[in-house]
């Protein structure tokens, strides 16, 4: 949206350095502004405010750089297997043109998982509540899609009264809605489960109403979400007719229901065991 705007008057690498900034500062408070109502879910769930102090604060450091690397770690599965090597991954890494939220997600939510296992939070609580700010940040990040202009759809024309106007879809748009639609929903849900549910732990929950849920909502409805969203963008397609980002979709559905089984029979073992 703004280079057209820009590009008249800023040449590169000066419009480079500008459009990059902004998309990045606004990913930057996403991630700070989903920390944020991270550490408010968590403190009224009644975490110590130090140890959740101290957790939020590593995590706005270390999100984004390992976002970076996790994100440019996945640039080599952009191009067929028989050109995957070392040296090819290490060019890629460097130089490739590929930036993916969804690959952005591994080495942050990795190191996530390890520092809540030091700060001693309880591991489906800890998943759930970070799952469920993630479509809020992501909301941030492609607005910034939106003001640079990237990751928009095929050219699209409409004719009123013999005039035709022609565009690229704004998948950024329809990306930001559907992300916060998915947040909603989540949201919603999340309470049923930390808020409805630990008031009234009598009551007999459903399979949608266990911890770790909220994980699985996530993983499959965007999976969902997102490869409707590819069918519009002008992405490559790598097998199949779907393009990487379908293909990994496909394994976030896969792992959303591998992890809604799980984690259902732990919760049904666990509360047997209780009682």
């Amino acid at each position: 949206m703004l280079y057209p705007l820009l590009s008249k008057f800023i040449g590169f690498p000066l419009l480079g350095y500008i459009l990059n900034g902004l998309y990045f500062s606004l990913i930057i408070a996403g991630i700070i502004i989903s920390a944020f109502f991270f550490f408010r879910q968590m403190a009224r769930a009644g975490y110590p405010q130090n140890r959740l102090r101290a957790f939020v604060i590593c995590s706005v450091i270390m999100i984004f750089p390992l976002g970076v690397i996790s994100s440019r770690a996945a640039n080599m599965f952009y191009f067929p297997p028989d050109q995957w090597s070392v040296s090819f991954f290490i060019e890629q890494f460097f130089a490739g043109p590929h930036q993916t939220f969804h690959a952005a997600l591994i080495l942050p939510f990795v190191f996530l998982m390890l520092l809540g296992q030091k700060f001693k939070f309880e591991k489906l609580h800890l998943i759930d509540s970070l799952f469920l700010y993630v479509p809020l940040g992501h909301v941030f990040g492609r607005c910034g899609c939106f003001m640079v202009g990237c990751c928009w759809g095929n050219p699209v024309s409409l004719s009123f009264f013999d005039k035709t106007i022609s565009f690229h879809n704004p998948v950024p748009l329809y990306s930001i809605a559907l992300n916060l639609l998915l947040f909603v929903l989540l949201r919603k849900q999340y309470h049923r489960i930390y808020v409805t549910g630990q008031n009234d732990k009598n009551r007999c929950r459903s399979l949608f109403e266990n911890p770790g849920i909220i994980a699985s909502f996530y993983l499959m409805g965007y999976g969902c979400l997102r490869i409707i969203l590819e069918t519009i963008r002008t992405e490559t397609a790598v097998g199949m007719g779907m393009t990487m980002a379908q293909w990994s979709m496909v394994f976030f559905i896969i792992c959303g229901m591998v992890f809604l089984v799980a984690t259902w029979y732990l919760n049904r073992y666990v509360g047997k065991d209780h009682s």
